[in-house]
């Protein structure tokens, strides 16, 4: 039986891998296993999706000492994953994203001359200061097969064409939603709202990247909200809430805040809101594809898509461009099959199977 091996180590990877490896394990000819590099290790960053996606495939936890240096802690993943590489041996290696942990499984990988797929191949936020952006570079030139979720990002990987197979099959993220957006009903949204206080015209914040996770950024964005009428809905990344409490930082009073949530919750916590604002890519697009919009804590995206849209605006680091944005909000986002419809998964399948079957 041939193995298919995933490797994943953060949220937004745990649901494309968990959407994808549903579909995959219709292959009945192949294993499917999933390696956690440990990229997350808190709870409410890792094991609860987990649980609560009922994940049931072959699991590796890998233990990593090192919690806080990006550098070192890349080199650990790298040296763990190694040996799991070489001592599972599988016909290919499936990674998601640009995490840390897609670059790491990307060089073993290919070290070990293994057959390397990159899931959410050819984004591009043009700033390569940014960790995630290096990623993306580094996994797309050493993987075989680049699985491009749009246009954009398809055309990004022009210049591979000649070297690479490269396929637009859409977002496997939207099928995750399609599938699991359902199961919000009314009784989970209604349970879900009272259990975190909140009422419906909430603003749903999510923040966790480098650039805005520093005491200065923090302080900032604290500082922001308390001079702003609207109620922010805030589950704080375990890092962030560590500089909050070790600083004494005092909270707004329209801020309601939690521990991260799980994926089932956030969906409904956007479901619910009145609008996003974030930093994440993920959550971007999770916003569009439950029909909200989105004010991104950045100066670029690498989801260009949700600007024609309408659905995504930059306002760097100041959310008083919020109260400047009366337009946009009022304005309708713009619908169609930029992602793809849904079967991206499927074609992911099939082409598996094509790849271990023609070996």
């Amino acid at each position: 039986m041939k193995k298919i091996l995933s490797v994943v180590g953060a949220r937004p990877q745990f649901i494309k891998a968990f959407i994808t490896i549903k579909s995959l394990n219709k292959l009945k000819f192949c294993k499917n296993i999933l390696i956690h590099s440990g990229q997350h290790f808190d709870y409410s960053m890792s094991k609860i999706f987990f649980k609560e996606l009922k994940f049931k495939n072959s699991l590796i936890e890998i233990k990593i000492k090192e919690k806080n240096n990006r550098l070192i802690r890349l080199a650990q993943m790298i040296e763990k994953l190694t040996f799991q590489i070489k001592k599972l041996n599988p016909s290919l290696v499936i990674i998601y994203g640009d995490t840390d942990t897609t670059l790491a499984a990307a060089l073993v990988a290919r070290r070990l001359k293994i057959n390397l797929m990159h899931i959410e191949a050819g984004l591009r936020s043009d700033v390569i200061d940014m960790p995630e952006e290096q990623n993306r570079y580094i996994s797309d030139y050493l993987s075989d097969f680049l699985i491009a979720p749009t246009n954009i990002a398809f055309n990004n990987l022009k210049s591979f064409k000649k070297k690479k197979k490269i396929f637009k099959f859409g977002d496997v993220m939207f099928d995750s939603i399609l599938f699991y957006k359902n199961l919000i009903n009314k009784k989970y949204l209604r349970n879900f709202l009272v259990k975190k206080k909140l009422k419906r015209n909430y603003i749903f914040l999510s923040i966790h990247r480098d650039s805005n996770s520093d005491l200065k950024s923090i302080k900032k964005y604290l500082n922001q909200i308390s001079n702003l009428k609207n109620l922010f809905f805030w589950p704080i990344h375990p890092k962030i809430w560590k500089i909050i409490t070790l600083n004494n930082l005092k909270v707004p009073k329209n801020l309601i805040y939690c521990k991260p949530i799980s994926y089932m919750d956030t969906i409904a916590a956007i479901k619910a809101c009145e609008y996003v604002v974030t930093d994440s890519g993920g959550v971007q697009k999770e916003a569009y594809f439950l029909s909200k919009k989105v004010f991104v804590l950045r100066k670029e995206t690498e989801w260009k898509e949700l600007i024609t849209l309408n659905s995504l605006k930059l306002i760097g680091s100041n959310l008083k461009k919020i109260k400047q944005s009366k337009k946009f909000l009022s304005s309708k986002i713009k619908s169609g099959n930029y992602f793809g419809n849904g079967s991206s998964t499927k074609k992911i399948s099939l082409l598996v199977k094509n790849i271990l079957t023609s070996n």
